[in-house]
């Protein structure tokens, strides 16, 4: 649980806080600022702690997590300390979890760990409230799941034996994407790969602990990457492009079949975008995922576009766009003129349409698509444009920043959506 999305008022309810000392801290902007929450949050939180009385519900919270959360807390607590750098900075007797000086700082720090483990309860106890309610109204939660982890987090720090890092637990080699649509050099991710010869040994605990995690939180779980699992592109940790990795072959559905043999049949959508291989085709009719379906992908003008509404299948789900493109209206004012048309012909509508005629016309043919789900971004529905871009793949700085206006909320909106939904059967 990230503690930036902690609802402070929710601790003012329970005698955390009071209003006064929350009210320098609430965000306005329609814009998140990560590096003021992280600057006030953190400060405001540790008050609530101190005034957090530990009760035998988070104790049995602490208990029942300990496997990661005691992991997770040593993490925190010495990255406070140990500010610069990732956890290759911390002294050498902290940078093995399980040493016997880490150990120590453990119990010796109980009430710093009790901090960072109180945020996690309750950032828990706040989502498992908000999931209840979108349930009894018939909402289901999508959740994502990144297929790679930060090199500088707590799951490589206290289980370095499944990635790719040298002795000295520097990373050896790191993830990322050739040369594509989105960069000439391709995207350097810089998460450490994973060691998959020694997760099969034992039956990938890992990953189904992550996936049982995963669905505690949601109702569905969007793997991302999801062509990583049949072959991932591995770059050495010393190139300053991605122009010089190359792929490995993932461990394909023995990964899916352990975790379904643990867990069951899990609702799960596939994301399996870019570079599209037949392992990866296989994988997916293997595991019996819905892929995604992008509209804004479909108008290349070939007939055989996998992204055309005219070639999906039932078991998929479709967006008019992803976190990753640009929202409908960017897209149409900066789409070169043959691909208005190619749209304009597949819809049979005027080439002269006006640009918000065609978003409508566009959202309606995602709706109509025979894809089992149908995903529209709010900021398709409201017609906003680049203000709203949420990510540009390859940009490192400058993301995940838009936040929708606390005003957006109108009836002619909320009646659109249900009359769509109502002509289409969604």
């Amino acid at each position: 649980g990230n503690p930036y999305f902690i609802d402070l008022d929710i601790l003012v309810d329970k005698g955390l806080l009071q209003i006064s000392e929350i009210e320098e801290v609430k965000a306005e902007s329609t814009k998140v600022d990560y590096k003021w929450l992280y600057d006030t949050r953190f400060e405001i939180l540790r008050k609530a702690y101190k005034r957090f009385n530990k009760s035998q519900d988070f104790e049995d919270y602490v208990r029942n997590n300990e496997e990661w959360l005691t992991s997770f807390a040593l993490f925190m607590a010495l990255k406070n300390i140990y500010k610069e750098g990732n956890f290759k900075s911390f002294p050498v007797e902290y940078q093995d979890r399980y040493s016997a000086s880490s150990l120590r700082f453990i119990e010796d720090n109980k009430e710093e760990l009790d901090f960072y483990r109180f945020l996690q309860y309750e950032f828990y106890l706040e989502w498992q409230e908000l999931k209840k309610y979108a349930n009894e109204r018939d909402v289901r939660i999508i959740g994502d799941m990144p297929i790679y982890v930060a090199y500088d987090s707590s799951d490589v720090y206290s289980n370095p034996k499944y990635f790719k890092l040298k002795p000295d637990l520097s990373m050896k080699k790191g993830a990322g994407v050739p040369p594509d649509y989105f960069s000439k050099t391709g995207q350097l991710w810089r998460n450490p790969v994973y060691r998959y010869d020694v997760m099969k040994k034992d039956h990938y605990s890992w990953w189904v602990k992550r996936f049982k995690k995963a669905f505690e939180m949601f109702d569905v779980v969007r793997i991302d990457h999801f062509r990583g699992f049949a072959s991932y592109y591995q770059v050495s940790s010393k190139e300053k492009t991605a122009v010089n990795g190359k792929w490995v072959k993932g461990p394909g559905y023995s990964l899916f079949r352990e975790v379904k043999k643990k867990l069951g049949n899990l609702d799960i959508i596939a994301e399996d975008l870019g570079f599209i291989t037949p392992d990866v085709i296989k994988l997916l009719e293997d595991t019996k995922y819905p892929g995604m379906k992008v509209i804004e992908f479909g108008f290349d003008g070939s007939i055989n576009n996998p992204h055309l509404p005219s070639n999906y299948k039932e078991n998929s789900v479709c967006y008019t766009g992803t976190h990753d493109n640009a929202p409908l209206k960017e897209w149409i004012e900066k789409m070169p003129i043959k691909v208005r048309n190619n749209v304009c012909d597949y819809l049979k509508v005027d080439k002269r349409i006006n640009n918000d005629d065609l978003i409508d016309e566009l959202i309606k043919l995602a709706l109509s698509s025979v894809s089992n789900i149908t995903i529209i971004p709010l900021w398709d529905y409201m017609h906003l444009g680049s203000e709203a871009r949420f990510n540009h793949p390859s940009v490192a700085s400058g993301n995940w920043v838009w936040r929708l206006d606390k005003d957006y909320y109108k009836e002619e909106l909320v009646n659109k959506i249900r009359k769509l939904d109502d002509n289409y059967g969604r």
